[in-house]
Parts: structure tokens; sequence; C-alpha cells
């Protein structure tokens, strides 16, 4: 089956408006659970941010295992709702993300060899995301009893799957805009 241009287009336009809406129910659980949200860029480490600034770890650029714990531990009685977010709405989101910069990429991208590499980016970024989401959760669910060191592993390897997250999706949509300037 051929695409045709406006096909192309509305495809687009579609991933676009699904990424935009987990975006924004993202920003609704940020509100609800009284976390503020900001750009990677501008996070504050979280032992100076204060209690009445709560900021998501995931949503900085960078971070320590021990900043997870301390947040966590600010969080208390929202940690289930959180928990349940992690595994929902933030599980969903970097699929729309990854499917919308792959279909750029590959509507964008004249050679084949390059798109295949280009395309990987989106796809580690969204793979990254989940595996913060999935460990942060976990830190998060204290429901099951393991020692303090496989704890404190679970919240260092996090904020590493937070770091490769930015790395890959900043990448991604790097390229995916030169290649749709380009075009």
């Amino acid at each position: 089956m051929v695409l045709t241009l406006a096909m192309k287009r509305l495809i687009v336009a579609a991933l676009a408006a699904v990424t935009l809406l987990f975006a924004l129910l993202l920003k609704e659980r940020d509100s609800a659970l009284g976390f503020e949200s900001q750009l990677p860029l501008q996070c504050i480490k979280y032992p100076s941010s204060g209690a009445d600034r709560l900021v998501p770890p995931e949503e900085c650029l960078w971070y320590f295992g021990e900043d997870l714990h301390k947040f966590l531990g600010v969080v208390g009685e929202n940690r289930p709702r959180y928990f349940f977010s992690l595994l929902t709405k933030d599980i969903l989101f970097p699929v729309s993300y990854a499917v919308l910069l792959v279909v750029l990429v590959k509507w964008a991208s004249q050679s084949r060899t390059a798109a295949v590499f280009q395309v990987l980016l989106p796809v580690l970024a969204a793979a990254s995301d989940i595996a913060e989401n999935v460990l942060t959760a976990a830190a998060a669910s204290r429901y099951f009893a393991i020692a303090p060191w496989m704890i404190q592993f679970v919240e260092s390897t996090a904020s590493w799957a937070t770091l490769a997250k930015w790395v890959f999706l900043i990448s991604a949509v790097v390229v995916a805009g030169y290649r749709i300037a380009r075009r």
C-alpha cells in the first residue's frame, strides 16, 4: 500500500496528538500529586528544592539514587498513586513518542541505511524511559522485602536509565528535526 503525502501527514498529526495527550495526562498527574514539572535542564537537585516544591526525579536530566530515595520518602501517602502512574501513563508515553519519532525519521529520511541507525535513537530512548519507570516503580512499591543494598542498586540504576533516556531522546529529536529540515 502506497501512502500519499496527505495520509502521511495525517498519521504524523495523529501520533503527535496522542503523544501530546499522554504528556498532558502526566502533567495532570504531577499537579494532582503536588509535583512541580520542569524542563530537564531547569531541574534543581532534589535536596535543595524543598518539600514544598517536589520535582519528580525522572523529569531531571540527572539525579542520584539518594535523590530518588528522598523524593519517595516525601511522596509518602501518594506513593501508591505514583506507583500506579509509573506503570500505566509513564509506560504508554515513551511508546507514543518513540513511534512518533520513528515515523518522522523514516518519513523524512532519504537513505535507508541512515534511517535504520537513526530509528534506533527513539527506540533506545523509549526503552531507557520504560526501564527507568519500572525501576522507579520497584523502588516506590516497597511491597517486597529486599536488602537495603538492593534498593540502593535499583534507585541508582533508575538514575542511569534517566540519563540514557534524555541523551537518546534529545539525540532523536535533533535527528528528526534535521531530517525534516533537509527534506
